[in-house]
Protein backbone atom coordinates (compact mmCIF):
# COMPACT_ATOMS: atom_id res chain seq x y z
CA UNK A 1 0.00 0.00 0.00
CA UNK A 2 1.44 3.40 -0.89
CA UNK A 3 0.74 6.13 1.94
CA UNK A 4 0.46 9.98 0.51
CA UNK A 5 1.33 12.40 3.08
CA UNK A 6 -0.42 15.87 2.99
CA UNK A 7 1.13 18.53 4.92
CA UNK A 8 -1.03 20.94 6.87
CA UNK A 9 -1.80 24.29 5.73
CA UNK A 10 -0.73 23.38 1.91
CA UNK A 11 -3.29 24.32 -0.69
CA UNK A 12 -3.57 20.33 -1.52
CA UNK A 13 -4.87 20.28 2.03
CA UNK A 14 -6.71 22.57 2.23
CA UNK A 15 -8.74 21.43 -0.64
CA UNK A 16 -9.03 17.85 0.37
CA UNK A 17 -10.51 19.34 3.73
CA UNK A 18 -12.83 21.24 1.97
CA UNK A 19 -13.84 18.46 -0.48
CA UNK A 20 -14.50 16.14 2.24
CA UNK A 21 -16.79 18.38 4.29
CA UNK A 22 -18.66 18.96 0.81
CA UNK A 23 -19.41 15.81 0.92
CA UNK A 24 -20.41 15.32 4.30
CA UNK A 25 -22.82 18.22 3.90
CA UNK A 26 -24.74 16.88 0.92
CA UNK A 27 -24.81 13.22 2.27
CA UNK A 28 -26.51 14.69 5.63
CA UNK A 29 -28.71 17.27 3.39
CA UNK A 30 -29.94 13.65 0.96
CA UNK A 31 -30.00 11.17 3.36
CA UNK A 32 -33.77 11.70 4.40
CA UNK A 33 -34.85 11.68 1.11
CA UNK A 34 -32.78 8.42 0.03
CA UNK A 35 -34.54 6.54 2.90
CA UNK A 36 -37.75 7.54 2.57
CA UNK A 37 -37.65 6.91 -1.34
CA UNK A 38 -36.39 3.59 -0.77
CA UNK A 39 -38.68 2.54 2.12
CA UNK A 40 -42.12 4.24 -0.13
CA UNK A 41 -40.69 1.36 -3.18
CA UNK A 42 -40.38 -1.01 -0.76
CA UNK A 43 -43.96 -0.29 0.68
CA UNK A 44 -45.45 0.16 -3.08
CA UNK A 45 -43.38 -3.44 -4.25
CA UNK A 46 -44.59 -5.50 -1.25
CA UNK A 47 -48.36 -3.87 -1.90
CA UNK A 48 -48.29 -4.96 -5.94
CA UNK A 49 -46.81 -8.44 -4.61
CA UNK A 50 -49.72 -9.58 -2.46
CA UNK A 51 -52.47 -9.46 -5.53
CA UNK A 52 -55.51 -11.61 -4.28
CA UNK A 53 -55.96 -12.85 -0.23
CA UNK A 54 -58.80 -14.33 2.18
CA UNK A 55 -59.58 -13.29 5.02
CA UNK A 56 -59.46 -16.86 6.12
CA UNK A 57 -58.32 -19.53 3.68
CA UNK A 58 -60.35 -22.31 5.65
CA UNK A 59 -64.17 -22.72 6.60
CA UNK A 60 -64.81 -25.64 8.78
CA UNK A 61 -68.35 -26.45 8.39
CA UNK A 62 -68.42 -29.24 11.34
CA UNK A 63 -71.09 -32.53 11.65
CA UNK A 64 -73.89 -31.93 8.50
CA UNK A 65 -76.26 -34.15 7.34
CA UNK A 66 -74.73 -36.09 4.36
CA UNK A 67 -77.84 -35.43 2.76
CA UNK A 68 -78.59 -31.58 2.66
CA UNK A 69 -76.61 -29.76 0.57
CA UNK A 70 -73.99 -26.95 2.98
CA UNK A 71 -72.26 -23.81 1.47
CA UNK A 72 -68.86 -22.12 2.67
CA UNK A 73 -68.20 -18.52 1.99
CA UNK A 74 -64.72 -16.91 1.06
CA UNK A 75 -64.14 -13.74 1.34
CA UNK A 76 -61.88 -12.57 -1.24
CA UNK A 77 -59.44 -8.84 -0.98
CA UNK A 78 -57.10 -7.24 -3.91
CA UNK A 79 -54.98 -5.73 -1.43
CA UNK A 80 -52.69 -4.43 -4.19
CA UNK A 81 -52.98 -0.78 -5.82
CA UNK A 82 -54.46 -2.71 -9.61
CA UNK A 83 -57.21 -4.09 -10.39
CA UNK A 84 -57.55 -7.81 -10.44
CA UNK A 85 -59.34 -10.70 -12.54
CA UNK A 86 -60.31 -14.18 -11.63
CA UNK A 87 -59.10 -16.63 -14.58
CA UNK A 88 -61.00 -19.52 -12.91
CA UNK A 89 -61.94 -21.19 -9.99
CA UNK A 90 -61.98 -24.90 -9.91
CA UNK A 91 -61.78 -27.59 -7.16
CA UNK A 92 -60.45 -30.67 -5.79
CA UNK A 93 -63.74 -33.08 -6.58
CA UNK A 94 -67.05 -32.75 -8.01
CA UNK A 95 -68.83 -32.55 -4.70
CA UNK A 96 -67.71 -29.16 -4.35
CA UNK A 97 -68.97 -25.96 -6.66
CA UNK A 98 -67.64 -22.51 -6.64
CA UNK A 99 -70.14 -19.12 -7.34
CA UNK A 100 -68.49 -16.29 -7.69
CA UNK A 101 -69.50 -12.80 -9.20
CA UNK A 102 -68.19 -11.79 -12.62
CA UNK A 103 -65.61 -8.83 -13.23
CA UNK A 104 -62.70 -7.59 -11.92
CA UNK A 105 -61.86 -6.99 -8.70
CA UNK A 106 -60.89 -3.11 -8.40
CA UNK A 107 -57.84 -1.89 -5.95
CA UNK A 108 -58.45 -2.44 -1.82
CA UNK A 109 -62.26 -4.08 -2.95
CA UNK A 110 -63.34 -7.51 -1.96
CA UNK A 111 -65.64 -10.33 -3.31
CA UNK A 112 -67.04 -13.46 -2.06
CA UNK A 113 -66.66 -16.77 -3.47
CA UNK A 114 -69.27 -19.56 -2.26
CA UNK A 115 -68.45 -23.26 -2.20
CA UNK A 116 -71.73 -25.62 -2.47
CA UNK A 117 -71.43 -28.74 -1.22
CA UNK A 118 -73.76 -31.43 -3.12
CA UNK A 119 -75.98 -33.44 -1.21
CA UNK A 120 -75.17 -37.05 -1.10
CA UNK A 121 -71.96 -36.54 -2.52
CA UNK A 122 -69.54 -37.07 1.12
CA UNK A 123 -70.01 -39.26 3.56
CA UNK A 124 -67.74 -38.86 6.82
CA UNK A 125 -65.00 -36.64 7.69
CA UNK A 126 -63.44 -35.05 4.63
CA UNK A 127 -61.03 -32.00 3.16
CA UNK A 128 -61.39 -30.88 -0.01
CA UNK A 129 -59.51 -27.46 -1.68
CA UNK A 130 -60.42 -24.73 -3.84
CA UNK A 131 -58.22 -23.32 -6.39
CA UNK A 132 -58.24 -19.59 -7.38
CA UNK A 133 -56.24 -18.56 -10.25
CA UNK A 134 -55.97 -14.57 -10.77
CA UNK A 135 -54.24 -12.50 -13.11
CA UNK A 136 -53.07 -8.63 -13.16
CA UNK A 137 -52.07 -6.50 -15.52
CA UNK A 138 -48.41 -4.94 -14.56
CA UNK A 139 -46.97 -1.47 -15.06
CA UNK A 140 -44.78 -1.64 -17.97
CA UNK A 141 -41.43 -2.55 -17.96
CA UNK A 142 -38.30 -0.48 -18.80
CA UNK A 143 -38.60 -1.68 -22.47
CA UNK A 144 -42.56 -0.34 -22.49
CA UNK A 145 -43.96 -4.05 -22.75
CA UNK A 146 -46.47 -5.15 -20.06
CA UNK A 147 -45.93 -7.89 -17.76
CA UNK A 148 -48.75 -9.51 -16.52
CA UNK A 149 -48.89 -10.87 -13.01
CA UNK A 150 -50.45 -14.56 -12.15
CA UNK A 151 -51.41 -16.40 -9.01
CA UNK A 152 -53.12 -18.59 -7.21
CA UNK A 153 -54.89 -18.87 -4.19
CA UNK A 154 -55.71 -22.30 -2.38
CA UNK A 155 -58.73 -22.20 0.24
CA UNK A 156 -59.63 -25.68 2.31
CA UNK A 157 -63.23 -26.92 3.38
CA UNK A 158 -63.53 -29.35 6.33
CA UNK A 159 -66.57 -31.52 7.40
CA UNK A 160 -67.92 -34.38 8.80
CA UNK A 161 -70.65 -35.85 6.09
CA UNK A 162 -73.34 -37.53 8.48
CA UNK A 163 -75.22 -40.41 6.49
CA UNK A 164 -78.68 -40.33 6.51
CA UNK A 165 -78.19 -43.90 7.28
CA UNK A 166 -75.72 -47.33 6.85
CA UNK A 167 -76.25 -50.22 5.66
CA UNK A 168 -74.27 -53.26 7.80
CA UNK A 169 -71.98 -55.08 6.76
CA UNK A 170 -72.39 -53.07 3.68
CA UNK A 171 -74.29 -52.34 0.36
CA UNK A 172 -72.44 -55.02 -1.85
CA UNK A 173 -73.15 -58.73 -0.95
CA UNK A 174 -70.88 -60.76 -2.81
CA UNK A 175 -72.57 -64.58 -2.56
CA UNK A 176 -70.02 -66.48 -4.32
CA UNK A 177 -71.27 -69.85 -6.04
CA UNK A 178 -74.69 -70.66 -5.73
CA UNK A 179 -75.95 -73.78 -6.84
CA UNK A 180 -78.31 -73.64 -9.66
CA UNK A 181 -82.19 -73.76 -8.03
CA UNK A 182 -80.59 -73.40 -4.46
CA UNK A 183 -81.58 -70.47 -1.95
CA UNK A 184 -79.29 -68.59 -0.09
CA UNK A 185 -79.87 -66.11 2.74
CA UNK A 186 -77.81 -63.07 4.04
CA UNK A 187 -79.08 -61.42 7.28
CA UNK A 188 -77.75 -57.01 7.05
CA UNK A 189 -78.57 -54.33 9.04
CA UNK A 190 -79.51 -51.01 8.63
CA UNK A 191 -78.54 -48.66 11.22
CA UNK A 192 -80.04 -45.18 11.22
CA UNK A 193 -78.33 -41.91 11.62
CA UNK A 194 -79.44 -38.55 13.36
CA UNK A 195 -82.68 -38.21 12.00
CA UNK A 196 -85.67 -40.46 12.33
CA UNK A 197 -86.37 -42.50 9.05
CA UNK A 198 -89.44 -43.89 7.21
CA UNK A 199 -88.32 -46.58 4.13
CA UNK A 200 -90.93 -47.33 1.38
CA UNK A 201 -91.94 -50.80 -0.49
CA UNK A 202 -88.86 -52.18 -1.59
CA UNK A 203 -88.46 -52.40 -5.58
CA UNK A 204 -86.74 -56.45 -5.74
CA UNK A 205 -85.89 -57.96 -8.98
CA UNK A 206 -87.15 -61.36 -9.33
CA UNK A 207 -84.65 -63.53 -7.51
CA UNK A 208 -84.73 -61.46 -4.25
CA UNK A 209 -86.60 -61.55 -1.87
CA UNK A 210 -86.76 -59.36 2.11
CA UNK A 211 -87.91 -60.13 5.57
CA UNK A 212 -88.02 -57.26 7.03
CA UNK A 213 -90.51 -56.32 9.76
CA UNK A 214 -91.46 -52.61 9.94
CA UNK A 215 -89.91 -49.91 8.30
CA UNK A 216 -89.26 -46.76 10.38
CA UNK A 217 -86.02 -46.24 12.20
CA UNK A 218 -86.00 -43.73 15.34
CA UNK A 219 -82.66 -41.56 15.43
CA UNK A 220 -79.58 -44.01 16.11
CA UNK A 221 -82.09 -47.11 15.62
CA UNK A 222 -81.20 -50.63 13.64
CA UNK A 223 -83.61 -52.38 11.57
CA UNK A 224 -82.30 -55.63 11.26
CA UNK A 225 -83.34 -57.58 7.55
CA UNK A 226 -83.22 -60.71 5.67
CA UNK A 227 -82.00 -60.83 2.03
CA UNK A 228 -83.18 -63.96 0.45
CA UNK A 229 -81.81 -65.34 -3.08
CA UNK A 230 -82.97 -68.13 -5.13
CA UNK A 231 -80.60 -69.01 -8.21
CA UNK A 232 -81.60 -69.35 -11.53
CA UNK A 233 -79.91 -70.19 -14.54
CA UNK A 234 -76.30 -70.90 -14.75
CA UNK A 235 -73.84 -68.17 -15.31
CA UNK A 236 -72.64 -64.77 -13.11
CA UNK A 237 -75.50 -62.70 -11.96
CA UNK A 238 -75.71 -58.90 -10.53
CA UNK A 239 -78.96 -57.92 -9.21
CA UNK A 240 -79.95 -54.57 -7.40
CA UNK A 241 -82.51 -54.05 -4.50
CA UNK A 242 -84.01 -50.75 -4.09
CA UNK A 243 -85.60 -49.49 -0.59
CA UNK A 244 -87.11 -45.63 -1.24
CA UNK A 245 -86.70 -43.54 1.87
CA UNK A 246 -90.42 -41.45 2.25
CA UNK A 247 -88.76 -39.44 5.14
CA UNK A 248 -86.77 -37.23 4.94
CA UNK A 249 -87.37 -35.80 1.79
CA UNK A 250 -84.97 -35.74 -0.85
CA UNK A 251 -82.84 -38.91 0.07
CA UNK A 252 -82.51 -41.34 -2.87
CA UNK A 253 -83.21 -44.91 -2.15
CA UNK A 254 -80.75 -47.20 -0.42
CA UNK A 255 -79.54 -49.32 -2.87
CA UNK A 256 -77.91 -52.65 -2.13
CA UNK A 257 -75.85 -55.11 -4.84
CA UNK A 258 -76.18 -59.16 -5.43
CA UNK A 259 -73.66 -60.75 -7.53
CA UNK A 260 -71.95 -64.28 -7.81
CA UNK A 261 -72.41 -67.36 -10.04
CA UNK A 262 -74.78 -69.74 -10.13
CA UNK A 263 -73.56 -73.44 -11.26
CA UNK A 264 -73.98 -77.14 -11.05
CA UNK A 265 -72.45 -78.58 -7.68
CA UNK A 266 -72.22 -78.15 -4.16
CA UNK A 267 -71.92 -74.23 -2.76
CA UNK A 268 -68.93 -72.68 -1.46
CA UNK A 269 -68.82 -71.29 2.15
CA UNK A 270 -71.87 -71.28 4.66
CA UNK A 271 -74.99 -70.78 3.39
Amino acid sequence: MIGIAVQRGSHFGQAGDLYDRTVRLLLVAFLPFLVASSIADGAREDKVSVGLSAASRQVDLGDHPAWVGEKATFTLRNASDRSVSVVKVRTSCGCAKAVMPDGDIAPGKGAELVVEIKPNTLRGPYTKHVFVHWRQEAESAGDGEAKPRTGLLRLTIRGNAKPLLTVRPGTVVALGKVPIGEQVKRELLLEAGPSRIVLGEPALPPEISLEMVGRELKPGGKLPFSLVFRSGKAGRFRCVLSIPVVSPKGHPPVGVVVHGVCQAGRPAGPR
